[in-house]
């Protein structure tokens, strides 16, 4: 018997799960080593690992340890017997975000993209600050939902994140970052009118195509927002009243285009991971 001794990284310094060619047929056992690693020993016998294929040619879960590579999709995953779970090398395990659910909230000519496994808007500037979101009906509290993007634009003035909306008054609160790196949680009396400033942070760090992670929590009497570059360290804005300037009943992803900019200017926001807890 031999060792395969070919790891990939699936998760944030904490998973590693084998990666075996695709020629090899091999079944296998586990064995745990330590927290961090998990080694794998290959026999003759089944095909553990899967040929590099596009998602929509992501065969059904069966195989508990298989690792299927999509080349059309920023996902790794790993089939635990009945499921496939979905890795992205930033973060580690994470959950695709449902395709369905979403309602339009003043999309206007923006693009929506669902294909292999993410979601995505892109919208040009408008001359004019408008929310252009989609958004489901929120959790009942308590809740934590956490959202990660890539967010891209060739304008420092629009922003992208996560929302809350109350769909009986259409009042909007922001969480979200822009190019020039300010996170910025603010007050819209509806998707086209912008009312006040909850919070600004300046100097943010956020790389063009990096994937910052939203984080809206609400106990029922206070409503927390937090926004991390790596899932695991998290900056806290300060914290809003359950029903202040609002009562959110949808929470949703997409952006602000900025109030200066004008045709020619974009911001595109994918949203890879969606968990509520």
């Amino acid at each position: 018997m031999a060792f395969l001794a070919v790891f990939a990284v699936l998760a944030w310094a904490s998973t590693f799960v084998t990666a075996i060619e695709s020629t090899d047929q091999v079944s296998a056992s586990r064995t745990t080593i330590n927290s961090n690693f998990t080694a794998v020993e290959a026999r003759s016998g089944d095909n553990l690992n899967l040929a590099p294929d596009t998602y929509a040619n992501l065969p059904a879960a069966t195989t508990a340890g298989r690792v299927f590579w999509a080349t059309d999709s920023p996902y790794q995953f790993r089939d635990n017997g009945s499921t496939w779970d979905a890795f992205l090398p930033q973060f580690g395990q994470v959950t695709l975000p449902p395709t369905a659910g979403w309602t339009d909230v003043n999309l206007g000519s923006a693009t929506y993209t669902a294909d292999s496994g993410w979601l995505g808007l892109k919208t040009e500037g408008v001359g004019s600050s408008q929310v252009r979101i989609k958004v489901r009906t929120i959790p009942a509290t308590p809740y934590t939902v956490t959202a990660c993007l890539v967010i891209t634009s060739n304008t420092g003035s629009s922003s992208a994140g996560l929302f809350l909306r109350e769909s009986g008054t259409g009042r909007i609160v922001t969480l979200s970052i822009g190019g020039t790196g300010t996170l910025n949680s603010a007050k819209y009396t509806n998707e086209t009118t912008f009312s006040a400033t909850y919070s600004s942070n300046s100097g943010v760090v956020t790389p063009q195509g990096s994937k910052p992670c939203f984080r809206r929590a609400d106990n029922g009497t206070t409503r927390t927002l937090s926004f991390s570059n790596d899932r695991e360290q998290w900056v806290e804005l300060p914290t809003q009243g359950h029903t202040d300037f609002l009562t959110a009943d949808q929470i949703g992803w997409g952006m602000v285009t900025g109030s200066g900019s004008s045709n020619g200017e974009w911001i595109a926001a994918s949203l890879l991971s969606w968990d509520e807890e």
